[in-house]
């Protein structure tokens, strides 16, 4: 579902102009798919406020993506 709903979400972006050139959508679902790697390992990660880096490093990406 949440796959479903992120190809539709960088569809409506593309269709809007806000994807940086380059940008293609595979590379999008590659960067949100580290996310969900990241998810699994949460526990490795040395922070005591894990819901804020994943804010964070999705705002990141997002940066990346958006113009």
């Amino acid at each position: 579902m949440i796959y479903s709903t992120l190809t539709v979400l960088i569809d409506k972006w593309s269709e809007e102009d806000l994807i940086k050139d380059g940008m293609t959508k595979e590379r999008i679902l590659s960067l949100f798919n580290s996310l969900t790697v990241l998810d699994f390992h949460q526990k490795d990660i040395k922070t005591e406020d894990y819901p804020q880096l994943l804010d964070d490093l999705i705002a990141g990406i997002l940066a990346v993506i958006l113009k």
